[in-house]
């Protein structure tokens, strides 16, 4: 019950990042689990960004409104960098699967952590580009695709 997947996201600054998504159902105890804005999936996530350093993180988020179909649902997704990670990444993105494909968009979010060349700056450091914005999709996919996609070094990685 683990969803994989590879794809493009593009900054309206025209900066590129490749980005591999793995999530699972994640049910946390209760009567309503899985019900609201609880998180309901679990996971882990790279992103590549111009200059090819890939940068691991954790991934929680949740879907609204989910029984036994996830299509077209809103789903939101948030990423962190793994503990003690440098730079600190801290972003959100929104969208839904729309049949195989999954759809996102961060609504200005990304500019938090990602300078407008694509490089990472860190969690609130530097200057953010308040109008900038990123979106792409993700389709079901290896990380090998993602390499591929980054183009990035064996041990390139922060």
């Amino acid at each position: 019950m683990t969803w994989h997947g590879a794809g493009k996201l593009q900054s309206t600054s025209g900066a590129r990042y490749a980005l591999f998504l793995e999530v699972h159902p994640y049910m946390a105890g209760g009567r309503h689990a899985g019900v609201g804005r609880r998180n309901n999936l679990s996971g882990s996530a790279k992103i590549c960004g111009p200059q090819g350093t890939i940068y691991p993180l954790d991934v929680r988020g949740y879907i609204r409104l989910v029984w036994l179909d996830v299509d077209r649902k809103p789903v939101t997704f948030y990423f962190r960098s793994k503990k003690n990670a440098q730079p600190k990444l801290d972003f959100e993105l929104l969208g839904s699967w729309q049949g195989q494909q999954l759809v996102l968009e961060d609504k200005g979010n990304m500019a938090l952590s990602f300078a407008p060349d694509g490089s990472a700056k860190g969690y609130l450091v530097g200057r953010n580009s308040p109008t900038e914005t990123t979106s792409g999709t993700l389709h079901y996919a290896t990380e090998a695709e993602f390499a591929e996609a980054c183009g990035a070094k064996p041990g390139h990685s922060s």
